[in-house]
């Protein structure tokens, strides 16, 4: 075999490395606009008030223990607290998101429903705060043991 056709037969064989980078960037990048396009923009709006949410309520039992008192939220409470921005400013919840509240343990002779409290010892009164968006549902649950939050959904 000649050289010139070995040199051929070598460079058409197979692609480059530089080749293979670029069409997996573009592989890459096509999967997350269609993934995006599926969750949607509000779905990930509901997600993003959820997990701040779910950082207020850690903070009120993490305030609980360290101060030794009982930390208590409502349902506006928790709303007003994850719209705030920094400071001072507020921004108002989308329209279309609707919370809800079920309380964990049954409530005093007098209590309301639409709280969490959160005691030193770290327990709390538990219950699951619904974040809702058209069929888009994300549950935050406080567990009343050990005052832990967690987000489903």
């Amino acid at each position: 075999m000649s050289r010139t056709r070995r040199d051929h037969a070598r460079r058409t064989g197979g692609f480059t490395l530089v080749e293979l980078l670029i069409v997996l960037t573009i592989m890459a990048s096509a999967t997350a606009a269609v993934g995006i396009a599926a969750y949607g923009r509000g779905n990930l709006e509901l997600r993003s008030l959820a997990s701040t949410v779910a950082s207020d309520l850690r903070l009120g039992r993490d305030e609980a223990i360290r101060r030794h008192v009982v930390i208590d939220y409502t349902t506006d409470q928790l709303l007003a607290r994850s719209t705030a921005r920094p400071g001072g400013r507020k921004r108002s919840p989308p329209s279309d998101i609707v919370i809800a509240f079920t309380q964990g343990i049954p409530p005093l002779v007098g209590d309301d429903f639409d709280h969490i409290a959160f005691f030193p010892d770290g327990s709390s009164t538990g219950g699951v705060v619904t974040l809702r968006r058209g069929s888009a549902v994300i549950a935050i649950r406080v567990d009343w043991l050990d005052g832990r939050v967690s987000i489903d959904g």
